[in-house]
């Protein structure tokens, strides 16, 4: 189980911090086993973005995701709700000369607000998230996907659950652009991160 790497034994469980009670079921016994999205938010390193905005007939809402150079991995999962027709393009390897206004993670774990500034830097995570860049190079499109009603129809459709592995190192770009009538958009972000050991 790659969410845990625990070695289990008599309801308890080893990580890193010692020999721990196991969830287990109470009528059956048997070891109850975290998502590991849900597991990540337990230990503080899962976040989230969420907003409503609307844009114009041809407007478009933008952000840059910019991971670590390092052995942290980013797990990114995005959706994308719009009263109208949109285009949603993601692209990957965008370099910007402006990484726009930041956006701060909020940690899925409330009790994280009152520990130590001394840990800030980890609560808030390592892949910074931004939106409205000015790009100097878009990068390779990885994602390109046009949805909506016919326009005038006041509907929603959404991109349900979509989650990528980001490459370390790398910065994306998503364009949501509004086609033809002005659109309401709701935005969700959430991420977690892990150190990749192999």
């Amino acid at each position: 189980m790659t969410a845990f790497n625990y070695a289990l034994g008599k309801g308890r469980a080893r990580g890193s911090a010692g020999w721990q009670d196991s969830n287990l079921d109470g009528a059956t016994g048997d070891l109850v086993v975290k998502s590991e999205r849900e597991h990540r938010a337990a230990e503080g390193q899962r976040f989230f973005h969420a907003e409503a905005v609307q844009i114009g007939a041809g407007i478009r809402r933008t952000f840059l995701i910019n991971t670590p150079a390092s052995t942290t991995r980013t797990h990114f999962n995005f959706n994308i709700a719009a009263s109208k027709q949109v285009v949603v393009e993601v692209w990957e390897g965008a370099t910007a000369s402006e990484v726009g206004t930041g956006i701060s993670g909020i940690n899925f774990d409330r009790s994280q607000v009152f520990v130590a500034a001394a840990a800030a830097a980890e609560l808030s995570g390592t892949t910074k998230v931004y939106h409205t860049p000015t790009l100097t190079s878009s990068g390779t499109k990885i994602v390109d996907l046009e949805f909506g009603f016919a326009l005038g129809v006041s509907s929603t459709k959404e991109i349900i659950d979509p989650t990528i592995i980001l490459a370390s190192g790398t910065s994306y770009y998503i364009d949501i652009r509004a086609e033809g009538a002005t659109t309401d958009v709701n935005t969700a972000f959430d991420w977690f991160e892990w150190v990749n050991e192999n």
